[in-house]
């Protein structure tokens, strides 16, 4: 009888253990895919968050800006224009603060949530140009306190020109950070994406000449 037994009793133990390492296979390939998704979706979230952040330094750079260009064109030595060329060129200042602040970490985050071409296409072209925007407003700027004409390439004019220019290279990384966010192309699912170099050349602090 234990001859006839046997055989089952090994079946059903087989069938048993089996079945179990089935299960657990099945539930920690079920709990791997739960995790990716919970992990892809915080990592989209985060690169929502920079995309703002970065995006939003750069419009409030430009519309400063703008703002201070339309001051130094409209003064004309009245109390009130003066006081309204002092408010904007405080406001510029301010965001200079916070475009120096966030120079290096803002770098960072870029190519940890979006890979290193978006950060190269940030810190080697969309900062410089308006670091290089910014220098001309400066340029103007001082003409104008020394009531003499302005150099070639820092008129108004030519200075409104160059803030234009701006307004294309902003859009366009906002566009493709924002359609990387919408195909979950961020994080360690960004294209190339890799741990960041340890030290990236900084790209250039913007800085003003202080009013004396």
């Amino acid at each position: 009888m234990w001859e006839q037994l046997l055989p089952v009793v090994l079946g059903f133990a087989l069938t048993t253990v089996a079945g179990g390492l089935i299960a657990r296979r099945l539930q920690d390939r079920s709990w791997e895919r739960q995790n990716e998704a919970r992990l892809r979706e915080q990592a989209v979230q985060h690169a929502g968050d920079v995309c703002r952040s970065v995006s939003g330094l750069l419009d409030r750079r430009r519309y400063r800006m703008q703002r201070l260009l339309w001051a130094i064109r409209d003064d004309d030595g009245s109390d009130r224009a003066r006081e309204a060329l002092t408010a904007r060129l405080q406001a510029y200042d301010d965001v200079l603060v916070e475009w120096n602040d966030q120079l290096n970490s803002g770098l960072a985050v870029v190519e940890t949530y979006f890979g290193p071409s978006l950060r190269s296409r940030l810190g080697e072209t969309v900062y410089p140009a308006y670091r290089s925007v910014g220098a001309l407003l400066e340029t103007a700027l001082l003409a104008h306190e020394r009531g003499g004409p302005a150099p070639p390439g820092a008129t108004v004019a030519e200075v409104q020109s160059a803030l234009d220019t701006l307004d294309a290279l902003a859009y366009d990384i906002t566009s493709d950070l924002t359609v990387r966010i919408r195909d979950e192309q961020v994080g360690r699912w960004a294209s190339g994406a890799g741990p960041p170099p340890r030290r990236p050349r900084p790209p250039g602090r913007a800085s003003r000449r202080r009013r004396r």
